[in-house]
């Protein structure tokens, strides 16, 4: 199909899709984005899709690539919660934001970890291998998932969608009280680096099944057969009571 491409006086381009997605890219390549929305659909809706009217808050948002498809799924009458940690990320998130007039998303520039504090992160080209590290080239500043949750008001949380690079081992020992107003999860765990020779800190699988477990959830896990090693370390958690509320309402339908 036919888009729109024009080039930003800033030094990047601008791809406008029939949708009314405004994507900004460094060079124009017109496949990217309906590929990133594939493969977020299959890691992150692998058993509850957002739906009209529903919270979102997605850790590890990178450059946006899942705004707009949040920004769909949620409505008018539902929002969406962006949180990056890398500043320079963080602003193609913030061009893709304003480009598409995204009002129902909210990005929100801060790293997540264990406690309030200040750490280092990777300064790598390609930001989705950005990650926290003892002396990276940037430094960012850290607060808890249980503080960004209450300090922006967050009520509810319909899902939470993480993808962290091996923080999420942190981020969810630092959910607290605020487990109580989260009804489900979409992790991206990553034993999977170190299988491949990686550090071995990225092994977070097993830590964070059992903080779920002790917050409350029932934890699942996608099909070990799968032939690519990412996806099968994703972890899905859901409220036992909400699992519940969800099996009556479809008896009752």
């Amino acid at each position: 199909e036919w888009l729109s491409v024009r080039y930003h006086p800033q030094g990047y381009w601008l791809m406008r899709y029939a949708d009314g997605a405004v994507v900004p890219l460094p060079i124009p390549d017109a496949s990217l984005y309906q590929d990133k929305e594939k493969v977020a659909c299959d890691a992150y809706f692998h058993r509850y899709v957002p739906r009209f009217g529903d919270t979102v808050v997605h850790v590890g948002a990178g450059a946006g690539w899942e705004a707009n498809l949040l920004s769909r799924l949620v409505g008018e009458t539902g929002h969406a919660y962006l949180i990056e940690a890398h500043p320079r990320t963080f602003q193609w998130m913030l061009r893709r934001i304003e480009a598409s007039q995204l009002t129902n998303v909210t990005p929100i520039h801060i790293a997540v970890s264990d406690m309030a504090c200040e750490l280092h992160m990777t300064d790598d080209e390609d930001h989705m291998l950005n990650q926290v590290t003892m002396s990276g080239d940037i430094r960012v500043s850290a607060k808890t998932l249980e503080e960004i949750i209450i300090s922006n008001g967050i009520q509810n949380v319909d899902l939470m969608t993480m993808n962290i690079e091996g923080a999420e081992q942190a981020a969810i020992q630092g959910l607290g009280s605020a487990a109580n107003r989260v009804k489900r999860f979409s992790i991206s765990c990553h034993d999977f680096l170190a299988d491949r020779g990686g550090p071995p800190s990225t092994r977070t699988k097993a830590a964070v099944d059992r903080m779920l477990k002790n917050y409350g959830y029932d934890v699942f896990i996608r099909d070990i057969t799968d032939h690519r090693d990412w996806t099968r370390d994703y972890l899905y958690a859901e409220r036992k009571d909400i699992m519940e509320f969800d099996e009556q309402e479809t008896l009752s339908h």
